[in-house]
């Protein structure tokens, strides 16, 4: 188990790992970077302004690389699968939408042209007819060498700038400032060599989500379903 945290506001260079660079030191600390392929199941409460760039950023993090690897991933998307509910979801649970508060995005960001609507799935708990403030990361792969990894980050980060922070790769190949707005802390767990043995995964696949059984419960449908012509929950201030 390793430790991930940020602070909160800060630009400059920090002393210690903080936001995505602590997600990535716990990532290399666990020996679970060196990764050929990683799919990442994300549950969140809260939905910031999301675009391809915080992604391939959360993707890189994942990996144990830096902003500045060469790993990143040519569609993203393809790799990235976001869990919030649907108006209905809510509309139906069995708080109503008066338990929604605890849920948060807004129509400004979901209609920006560059938000990911293709990577959200609904949030169907497996709790039937709940609502979840849950922030979970699961990340699925293999490693260059063939073997098959997974691990769990459990903690209090949504998917926004503000929880795991802004930089930017300047023009120079250097790190622009980081700044992050939020405190938050988590921890990254990974799934024990004894269960990833047992799971007999498929040579060149990444091990199925019933591999975190015994180290953590999913507790939402998966893969869960595609919005379609469904809208998200939208935050309304009262």
């Amino acid at each position: 188990m390793a430790n991930t945290y940020s602070g909160g506001t800060h630009q400059g260079k920090l002393e210690h790992p903080t936001g995505l660079s602590g997600l990535t030191q716990a990532v290399r600390n666990l020996q679970l970077g060196d990764v050929e392929d990683l799919q990442l199941d994300y549950a969140a409460s809260s939905l910031g302004a999301i675009n391809d760039n915080l992604l391939q950023r959360i993707y890189l993090a994942a990996c144990g690389e830096p902003l500045t690897s060469s790993t990143a991933s040519s569609n993203v998307r393809n790799h990235v699968r976001i869990y919030f509910p649907t108006d209905e979801t809510v509309q139906k649970s069995i708080g109503g939408p008066d338990c929604g508060g605890i849920i948060s995005l807004t129509r400004q960001y979901y209609n920006a042209a560059g938000f990911p609507r293709d990577c959200l799935r609904n949030y169907d708990s497996t709790r039937r007819g709940m609502l979840s403030h849950n922030k979970l990361l699961f990340a699925r792969g293999i490693k260059k060498n063939g073997t098959p990894f997974a691990w769990v980050y459990i903690g209090s980060a949504n998917i926004s700038e503000s929880a795991w922070g802004g930089q930017r790769v300047l023009k120079s190949g250097q790190m622009g400032s980081l700044s992050i707005r939020n405190w938050e802390c988590g921890v990254v767990v990974p799934v024990p060599h004894a269960k990833m043995a047992d799971a007999k995964v498929c040579k060149g696949e990444v091990p199925p989500m019933s591999v975190f059984e015994g180290t953590i419960e999913v507790p939402f449908v998966h893969p869960g379903q595609a919005y379609g012509r469904e809208q998200p929950w939208f935050f309304k201030r009262g």
